[in-house]
Order: structure tokens, then sequence, then C-alpha cells
């Protein structure tokens, strides 16, 4: 009988029944008068096991909705954050860009007419746009001071929205991890204080979301795991001891990403249906679901950086 249902066996089917016996309570039919199954009754054994593999399991099913939600919501927090920041320096970069411009077809006007307006020095933009003076100005001129005013406008909003984000989530900045608050100028729209939040967006890009989303990839491993051996009826004792085993490595696989991988040094992937530019989060996650290879790959390195074997000798002359 065990080779025919290889490779489950009888003691494995035996210990997926126990591991199931929570969901089969009300099964009379494979119970004795005294309360016990028969699968209980063959391997008395194996009983406690069962139990706390079960336990755990039920453990991990909850804690992983209530981690899968507060990965979600950091995460979320995070890009969002980073997005505005991204938006300031597109914004700060486009009101420069602006301003050459300006100063690029006053010289341009000035070298058609030599009797024109003198170039203005740099930082009186805004005198050259004024709306007072600016029906005196060529077309091209106007353009350009409407372009800047636009710009203009992008780049403090930009400075409001980051400001507002970062007093939203001030939790962010005063945890133990980053002791330095945000400036209470945000309210006066100091833009040097964007890179402070740029600063503290970057450190839970790289340390803390992969923490997160590598102790996710365990969870996701170890459910998805006995899922498949339940389905399989391959559940053994020893999984209560190798899967607790794995769960740990996933999550120190995660957490260890952030130390090797930086967000641009990781290629792009080719998935066969297009090529995928991985996060580092997204990395911690590969890494803990895959434990085994990344430990693998990190053998590798270490025998490739703190090699010990001897030089190889030249050969004897003949």
């Amino acid at each position: 009988m065990n080779a025919l249902a290889y490779p489950a066996s009888g003691l494995t089917i035996a210990y997926t029944r126990m591991f199931l016996q929570k969901h089969e309570s009300n099964d009379h039919s494979a119970k004795n008068d005294a309360g016990y199954s028969r699968s209980e009754m063959a391997y008395p054994g194996l009983v406690a096991s069962a139990k706390g593999l079960q336990s755990l399991h039920t453990l991990m099913r909850y804690f992983g909705w209530v981690w899968t939600i507060i990965s979600t919501v950091i995460l979320a927090i995070v890009v969002y954050g980073t997005v505005l920041t991204a938006r300031f320096e597109e914004a700060h970069k486009a009101v420069d860009d602006s301003i050459s411009q300006i100063y690029t077809q006053v010289d341009s006007e000035k070298a058609e007419n030599a009797s024109g307006a003198p170039t203005l020095a740099k930082g009186t933009a805004d005198l050259l746009c004024d709306v007072r003076t600016i029906a005196e100005r060529s077309s091209k001129m106007k353009l350009l001071c409407n372009q800047r005013s636009f710009n203009q406008a992008l780049y403090e909003k930009s400075i409001k929205d980051v400001a507002a984000f970062a007093e939203r989530y001030r939790f962010l900045t005063q945890i133990w991890i980053f002791p330095a608050s945000i400036e209470p100028s945000w309210r006066e729209g100091h833009p040097e204080n964007v890179q402070s939040v740029k600063l503290v967006l970057s450190a839970y890009t790289n340390y803390v979301l992969p923490v997160f989303f590598g102790l996710l990839g365990a969870i996701a491993y170890f459910l998805r795991n006995i899922g498949n051996r339940v389905t399989g009826s391959t559940l053994a004792p020893r999984d209560e001891t190798l899967i607790a085993i794995r769960l740990i490595l996933g999550a120190i696989a995660g957490t260890a990403t952030g130390l090797l991988f930086r967000p641009d040094s990781v290629p792009a992937v080719n998935s066969g249906a297009g090529m995928l530019a991985l996060s580092t989060p997204a990395i911690a996650f590969l890494a803990a679901y895959g434990a085994d290879g990344f430990f693998r790959m990190i053998e590798a390195l270490i025998a490739r950086i703190f090699s010990l074997d001897p030089p190889d000798k030249p050969s004897p002359p003949r």
C-alpha cells in the first residue's frame, strides 16, 4: 500500500489526518467510542507533534493577515512619499530650466538689438516677468514668463505636499531608528527639508521594508508548503522542526537583503512576459521565499571573497 501511495505513506497520511483533526472534529465515523481517531490509535506518538504544527499553522495564518496589512500600509506610505519628493525634484529642475531659458532669451534679444534692454543679472527673473512690465516684452518672452510662472506654482505646491506628508506621517521620523524629527519650519515652506524626508524614505526602502517583506515571504512559503504537503498527504513529523527552521531562515534572508543589494545595483530580470525592475523589498520577498537559493548564493560569495585554497603550484620541469 505504501508503494501504491508513494510519495505518501501510511505514516504521512496518518500525520496529515491528525494535522487536519481540528477541521474534522465533527466526523464521528472516523473515531472510536473513546473519542480517538484511527490515526491517533495507530500512531499515538505523533499526536503532540501534529497538534504543535497545527497550532503554528493557525498562528501563521492570522499573523500573515496582520503582517500583510501592516506591510501594505507602510509600503503605500513610503511609495507615496517617494513620489512626492520625486515630483519636488522635477518641479525644482523645471523652474531652473525656465529661468535659464529667460536669461538666454534676454541675451538673444540684446544681441539682435544693440539698443535693447540690458541683460538682467541672475536672480531678477521676477522683475523681468513682472506683470507691470510684461506687456513690453516680446511674444517669446511672454511665453517663457508664463511657463516659468506655471513651473513656479508647481514647485511651491510640491513643497506644500511634501510638508503635509511629513506632518501627517511624523511617526516615520520619530521612532528610535530615526531620532531626527522634521523641523517646525515645514509650515514656512522651506524646501531644504525635503532632503530630510528623502533620507528617511531611503532608509525605509533599503532597510525597513526588506525586513517587512522578508518576513512576509517566509510566511508565504510556510503556508504554501504546508498546503502542498496536505494536498499530497506527505506531511511528516520532521516537518514541524524543518518548517519552523525554514521560517526563521527566510526571515533572516529577507533582512540581509538590505545589506547586499542597492536599488541602483539590482539588474532588470526577464520574467518571460517582460522585463521586471526589482526593488529592494521585492528582492527581500524573493530571498525569503526561496531561502535555499539565497543561502547558496551566500556560500558561493563567501568562497569567492574568503577563498582559502592554496595557490596552484607550478608544474615541475620535465
